[in-house]
Formats: C-alpha cells, structure tokens, sequence
C-alpha cells in the first residue's frame, strides 16, 4: 500500500510539473483564464462521468460531499487563476518554486485539523 502511495506521489510530481509548464505556455499567450477553467472543467467533469459509468456509481449529492466539493472547487480555482497570473510575470522558475511552498501552511493545518503530530523525528 505504501508503495503504491509512494509512485502515486512521483508521479503527481512529474505531472505537476506538466501542468505548470502548460500553464506558463498559455499564460505568455495572454488567452482568456475563465476558457481555460471552463475547459479543465469539462475534462474533469468528462473524466468523472467516465469513472462513474467505469465502476457503476452515481452521483453523491450527500452535505458533505457538496461541502468538502465546493471547498475543493474553490481552492483549486482561485490558486490556479492566482498561479497563471504570477506566471504572467515571473520567470515559472520563481512562481512554481513559491506555489509548492504550499507545504509549510499545510503543515500547520493538518497539526490544527486533522491532528496530525509534528515530532523531531518526523522531520529525519
């Protein structure tokens, strides 16, 4: 299992990068950033559907799913818009290197939310 989280991660890593490059090449065009959401949003939406119909589930209306969703949504659409605008005017070097600093709050709240223990060992 952890291994499987473990290539699960190296490789968000490697598409991650991806994604900026991609997001950096669009950004220099000075196209339309709610095109781009919108169409992320299609691909997303297509790719759930295809899920769904792959693995006969149905859609989840439930509070929490509409909850933690929306929060989802929000999150992902507000620091995408905010990471092409910085790559509007930063090398992707220097906004990338920032964006994924985005360890160091999270840390933080998952000591605050989910309880997780930061100990001195931990960190080796």
């Amino acid at each position: 299992m952890l291994i499987s989280a473990t290539i699960y991660s190296v490789l968000c890593l490697f598409v991650t990068g991806l994604f900026d490059l991609v997001l950096k090449l669009y950004s220099n065009k000075g196209y339309s950033l709610g095109k781009l959401i919108f169409g992320v949003g299609l691909i997303w939406g297509f790719l759930q559907w295809v899920n769904m119909e792959f693995n006969s589930k149905s859609l989840d209306f439930s509070a929490p799913t509409l909850f933690y969703g929306t929060c989802a949504a929000i999150s992902v659409t507000v620091s995408n818009i905010l990471l092409l605008k910085s790559m509007e005017q930063l090398p992707i070097s220097a906004v990338s290197t920032i964006y994924r600093l985005n360890t160091v709050p999270l840390v933080v709240f998952a000591y605050i939310f989910l309880h997780e223990e930061i100990t001195a060992t931990w960190w080796v």
